[in-house]
């Protein structure tokens, strides 16, 4: 492992259940742990300055892979102390932004000039006669989601109580003969100098025993995919495989957990222990956490027997951990039609779910989540009584619209903003526990869609970003959450698919192909 490590990093805080972030540090995907993607202080952006005119790219910063997790941000932090390999102090007070990309790397850069990282680690070359790299195409069948390399792919978490970054990293490592071994590794790293904690990193292994077939975790089949989520003292990752067809065999979703400052492991949960598939797609997006420490989850096609054998294709699942080191399913509301969607490939786990806070529900369910898949459905679920499986829909709302989720929808103002593939960007209205469409605008979105994010000021100066990337369509743009009126657009940004803008401090950081993109007020007058 290569380091350059010049930075100390001295703030404590902590992570909790909220639905808007009220603070000036983004640490989880989608900015909190209901995943909402709103950051509800941003006081610099507003709809009054964000044009053509006021607003547009300052710099980037060159990485060197692609980036597919959420860029992340801790604030105020104060650095100065001698880094461990000789190489300098670094002092004074930065705003840090930290990367991961698909090269096996992570960043730390000041998050408001362009230059040189302040720390970076790097996964990958040679040690102790063993060669280290990323998984290729090849290495995985071709399945081309994440091309052309497979390293990090998942949005890390931070923990400021212990100034910890934690995140998943995949590898493939060829020692004399040659032999190949592949690996995925949870990393701990202090965020003041990039250096492995708690004696990690940890290699990701699991089984069930009661498993009829795939009772091993495999990891060349499988993807760190979703965000890393830290809950009460735990880490879960939650992976699934490459594509359908998997020429390893039979695979699962697994959620496995991880005590956040000894990295043992405390949890394992497979989805469909006596059948298959059923993974852990969401496009990106982490499992979403209640106040209790719950985990909400969407599964894809496969395997559904429920109750009988403990197998939950295209279900929505509330996990619960308790004392004994289970996590179990405590409750779930399956799609009436499953079979149907699992065998033509409709996935409801393209998406996931988002929590919803108690000012939309209503008497009869004052608990709600939401989330959508490949059917192009929107499910509002009461979280208390999720409503199991029936042979019709016993959810508390299906909408249907046009295109298909890739991802998940942010939240603003009793309003929901869904970016479909092969439809539009939506404004949906929450309120009094029932879902209406208010409008859709702009241009007919291409796959995947869009995931957006929220900034504002409170209840006002409501901001929508969007980001779509494919390989022949890559656009930026940013609404007015009021009235979806247009503000600015950039054709040219370098988007991954599935990226998430994080808004905060009067910038927004797009990731992209071997860069991240900053933009903010080309003014700071305005």
């Amino acid at each position: 492992m290569i380091k350059k490590i010049i930075l100390l990093i001295v703030f404590i805080s902590t992570f909790n259940f909220a639905l808007a972030n009220d603070s000036l540090n983004v640490l989880t995907y989608h900015d909190n742990a209901a995943r909402t993607g709103w950051n509800a202080s941003e006081k610099i952006l507003k709809p009054s300055n964000v044009s053509k005119k006021k607003f547009g790219l300052l710099f980037n910063y060159p990485v060197d892979g692609k980036v597919y997790g959420q860029p992340l941000y801790v604030s105020n932090l104060k650095m100065g102390s001698p880094t461990q390999d000789g190489s300098g102090t670094t002092h004074g007070i930065h705003n840090v932004l930290f990367i991961t990309t698909e090269h096996d790397s992570v960043y730390a850069f000041d998050a408001d000039n362009p230059g040189a990282a302040l720390w970076e680690d790097h996964f990958l070359g040679v040690s102790n006669g063993v060669t280290i790299e990323s998984v290729s195409q090849e290495d995985v069948n071709n399945c081309g989601q994440i091309t052309p390399e497979i390293g990090i792919t998942d949005t890390p978490v931070i923990d400021l109580t212990t100034q910890t970054i934690y995140l998943v990293a995949m590898t493939k490592e060829i020692t004399d003969g040659p032999v190949t071994h592949f690996y995925h590794r949870l990393h701990a790293l202090d965020i003041t100098t990039g250096v492995e904690k708690f004696g990690g990193p940890v290699e990701i292994q699991a089984s069930v025993p009661q498993t009829q077939s795939g009772d091993v975790f495999n990891p060349i089949s499988y993807k760190e995919r979703c965000g890393l989520v830290l809950s009460n003292g735990v880490i879960y990752t939650s992976f699934a495989s490459h594509c359908d067809m998997n020429k390893w065999g039979k695979y699962h979703g697994w959620v496995l957990g991880y005590d956040a400052q000894t990295l043992q492991q405390k949890y394992v949960f497979n989805s469909t222990p006596n059948g298959s598939e059923a993974s852990f797609w969401a496009s990106g997006a982490a499992p979403a956490v209640d106040e209790k420490g719950n985990l909400y989850l969407m599964t894809g096609n496969g395997t559904f027997d429920g109750p009988v054998s403990q197998d939950w294709g295209e279900s929505f699942l509330r996990l619960q951990p308790d004392g004994a080191n289970s996590l179990s399913v405590a409750d779930s509301f399956t799609l009436y039609n499953q079979q149907d969607l699992s065998d033509d490939d409709q996935d409801l786990g393209s998406g996931g779910p988002l929590l919803l806070p108690d000012e939309v529900g209503n008497a009869d369910h004052p608990h709600l989540l939401v989330g959508a898949g490949k059917d192009g459905v929107i499910y509002l679920v009461d979280r208390d009584h999720m409503g199991g499986y029936n042979t019709t829909n016993q959810d508390v709302q299906d909408l249907p619209m046009q295109g298909r989720e890739f991802g998940i929808p942010a939240y603003f103002n009793h309003h929901l903003y869904f970016g479909f593939a092969e439809g539009k960007l939506s404004q949906v209205k929450i309120e009094k526990g029932k879902l209406s469409l208010v409008r859709t605008v702009g241009p007919t979105l291409g796959f995947p869609g869009t995931v957006p994010s929220v900034s504002s000021n409170g209840k006002t100066n409501g901001i929508i970003w969007t980001a779509l990337g494919t390989n022949k369509h890559q656009v930026f743009r940013a609404y007015d959450a009021k009235n979806m009126k247009l503000l600015y657009e950039n054709k040219t940004p370098s988007v991954t698919k599935f990226a998430v803008p994080t808004v905060i401090n009067g910038k927004v950081y797009l990731g992209g192909s071997g860069e991240v993109q900053v933009y903010g007020l080309l003014n700071r007058n305005n």
